[in-house]
């Protein structure tokens, strides 16, 4: 693993490097994760695959109380689209936009025109990331 891979240094969760300059912290934190890994292999020991080299298979099983479940699949239903799709699109939403951990929710917009969105075929989206409806799809 090179430094360069380990962009947000997330793997190493208890390192750190203090100093007067932000450019002197990175270049610290590089310099002192290069001897952790080195010193990690020198030991056998496992080295933490970085994080910007990972790939997703694009499924999760996530659990959830049967009331959540229950209010995104009538939602889905009434919008005529699958639960799938409805938390796919949901998930982007959080995804474009994230709110650190204990963040307040950030004020959605007032409700505007119809729009599609992008990278969701078949739905279009208000303003507002909740509201989802079914949108013809074009004759072949």
């Amino acid at each position: 693993m090179s430094t360069s891979d380990a962009d947000t240094f997330t793997e190493f969760p208890s390192l750190s490097h203090l100093a007067a300059e932000p450019a002197d912290a990175v270049t610290g934190i590089r310099d002192l994760i290069e001897d952790v890994v080195e010193d990690m292999r020198a030991n056998g020991e496992p080295v933490p695959e970085p994080l910007s080299s990972k790939t997703y298979s694009g499924k999760f099983i996530v659990r959830v109380p049967p009331e959540l479940h229950r209010r995104p699949g009538i939602e889905a239903a009434e919008a005529q689209v699958s639960l799938n799709l409805l938390i796919g699109h949901r998930l982007s939403l959080t995804a474009e936009d994230p709110a650190p951990p204990g963040a307040a929710p950030k004020p959605q917009p007032a409700p505007g025109p119809k729009r599609k969105k992008a990278g969701h075929p078949g739905i279009a989206a208000d303003a507002a990331p909740t509201r989802l409806r079914r949108t013809p799809r074009p004759a072949a």
